[in-house]
């Protein structure tokens, strides 16, 4: 069931990334986030989430259900669907944020470290949305310790991004 929960997570963060690039591609707008940006955020964010969530305990009602068929894939229907929904979610936010601060005045630099902090943002929610495929994101976040590294990234992220943004912004205007 992990590996199921950790293919979720990087298929719909990643497809998020891709749908990203190309929907500012496809606007006419600059690149919305650098390489080193895309590098941090695959390894720095995803990589200790998927180390996490591949550790988490089971969802509790394992012995109450049937074997999954040998031959069933890990990608289901309802799997799909959910990669689908959820990147496409985030990549038409993203790509809005991004269009509409660059339209407003903001520096590119500004409005990438925006979409940065907002995709760790929406990969800190979908985390909770990866550890119980089967029941959604209904689960007791205060027994998870992936809770504690939500939190972190959500209190240091807006720190440490919004001395640059602060900087980019005033010296844009």
């Amino acid at each position: 069931a992990n590996v199921r929960k950790v293919v979720y997570m990087q298929l719909s963060t990643g497809a998020a990334e891709i749908l990203l690039f190309l929907g500012a591609m496809l606007l006419g707008l600059p690149v919305p986030l650098f390489a080193v940006q895309l590098l941090w955020l695959n390894l720095v964010t995803n990589g200790i989430q998927d180390v996490a969530l591949a550790f988490e305990p089971g969802e509790g009602d394992e012995l109450s259900r049937a074997p999954r068929p040998p031959r069933e894939s890990i990608f289901n229907r309802p799997m799909i669907q959910r990669v689908f929904l959820s990147s496409a979610w985030m990549a038409l936010v993203c790509v809005t944020l991004f269009g509409w601060l660059i339209e407003r005045g903001y520096s590119e630099s500004a409005a990438r470290n925006l979409i940065l902090l907002l995709l760790v943002l929406f990969e800190n929610i979908q985390i909770g949305n990866c550890r119980i495929i089967r029941r959604g994101c209904r689960h007791d976040v205060r027994q998870s310790h992936l809770s504690g590294h939500a939190v972190v990234t959500i209190v240091l992220m807006p720190r440490i991004i919004g001395r640059d943004f602060e900087f980019d912004y005033i010296k844009s205007h």
